[in-house]
């Protein structure tokens, strides 16, 4: 039976992800319409590269797509700074990938 090690930038991209998703909330509890396009873009933000996260690494797929999709939110309009330091820490995790 094979014992896995889990890649320390596993747990720290899923720890960035969780900031981000916390940081944007949920679109369901939006306020707003623009809060709510802005916690819909983080949703998948993070929904494209979780989705490609594994024990021991991430696929190519996920890192392009986190790559992708982070400056389009950062460059959004009403972004708070502490949204754009999750979504900049999670493009920084990306980064080591």
């Amino acid at each position: 039976m094979a014992l896995w090690k889990r890649d320390p930038r596993v747990m720290a991209t899923q720890r960035a992800a969780e900031l981000v998703s916390h940081s944007f909330g949920s679109p369901a509890t939006a306020e707003t319409e623009a809060d709510f396009e802005l916690a819909a873009d983080a949703d998948e933000f993070v929904a494209a590269v979780l989705g490609g996260l594994r024990r021991d690494g991430i696929s190519t797929s996920a890192v392009l797509w986190g790559r992708t999709l982070g400056p389009s939110l950062l460059s959004a309009d009403g972004i708070t700074d502490d949204q754009r330091a999750a979504v900049r820490g999670l493009l920084d995790v990306l980064a080591s990938w």
